[in-house]
């Protein structure tokens, strides 16, 4: 049996009800055992009865609150339709039926309640895992560009040849290495064949907002810590201002001197010594 007809069973009997208790209940009969919980079970079936999405929802829920609604209204009235509300034994049959009619309804609005918030709740994460994926797309096509402008950035530099000068990509973006070449022995003063390779970088940074480079001396292990570190802040100093002289935008453009704390080889031969006395740039877009 589908809601549909039992909804008009329902009714079919309500409207006997009403003709019935029109004949021949009395003010008396509203104060009989049951009666409260069985007018308390009409009220929350017909209320759910009321609810589309409890149709739509919860069905099953639906039809077992009519049922029980049914057996209640059946003891109530007997086969003639005539009140048999006096009938004490029948009570605890009445308030049962009542209380599960009442439940199942009260269940059947709840179940579909919570279908529609699943449904709002679905909704939200499929925006948000949208949105997260619009995001992500947006990063790869950033890094796409950044990587076009630095790697553009890295055959202009590989280009000019430089002696003492390498580059490669590492997690914080383009290292630009200078060995000691760049200076003179035990100076801070950047030579002049220099210039093209930091016209190259001036210009990048000058026509590239949001990005940024870190300027990062470096020094091998002779001489004392003190003086290797105050070398090695002078080298970077002067590239920096190499960089200022030549158009880059100050605000972009960061100096640290390390000493001889960090090492890529050996400082106990000449030629790691030599690779130790470094400059490197780090170019990157800026946080």
């Amino acid at each position: 049996m589908n809601l549909s007809s039992l909804s008009m069973r329902s009714l079919a009997l309500a409207m006997l009800m009403v003709l019935a208790a029109g004949c021949s209940s009395t003010p008396e009969g509203q104060e009989a055992p049951g009666y409260a919980e069985l007018v308390r079970a009409r009220d929350a079936v017909a209320r759910a009865e009321q609810n589309p999405d409890v149709g739509a929802y919860a069905a099953p829920e639906l039809l077992k609150a009519q049922e029980n609604l049914g057996r209640a209204e059946y003891v109530w009235y007997e086969e003639d339709g005539d009140p048999d509300a006096d009938d004490i034994d029948e009570a605890p049959h009445i308030r049962h039926h009542s209380y599960l009619a009442e439940r199942y309804a009260a269940i059947a609005e709840a179940k579909a309640r919570s279908a529609i918030a699943g449904q709002a709740w679905e909704s939200a994460v499929a925006e948000n895992d949208a949105l997260a994926r619009e995001l992500r797309a947006l990063a790869l096509v950033e890094e796409r560009i950044r990587d076009t402008l630095l790697g553009r950035l890295q055959s202009d530099i590989a280009g000019l040849n430089n002696r003492g000068v390498s580059t490669r990509f590492g997690d914080r973006g383009l290292v630009i290495t200078l060995t000691d070449v760049l200076f003179k022995f035990d100076q801070s003063n950047v030579e002049a064949a220099f210039g093209p390779m930091l016209d190259k970088l001036s210009n990048f940074l000058a026509g590239n907002p949001g990005y940024s480079i870190s300027v990062e001396g470096h020094t091998d292990s002779v001489g004392t810590d003190e003086y290797n570190l105050g070398l090695s802040d002078r080298r970077a100093a002067a590239v920096a201002d190499a960089l200022r002289a030549r158009g880059a935008p100050d605000d972009v453009i960061y100096t640290v001197g390390f000493g001889e704390s960090r090492p890529v080889a050996s400082n106990d031969n000449a030629e790691g010594r030599r690779l130790n006395r470094r400059v490197e740039l780090v170019v990157n877009k800026s946080e």
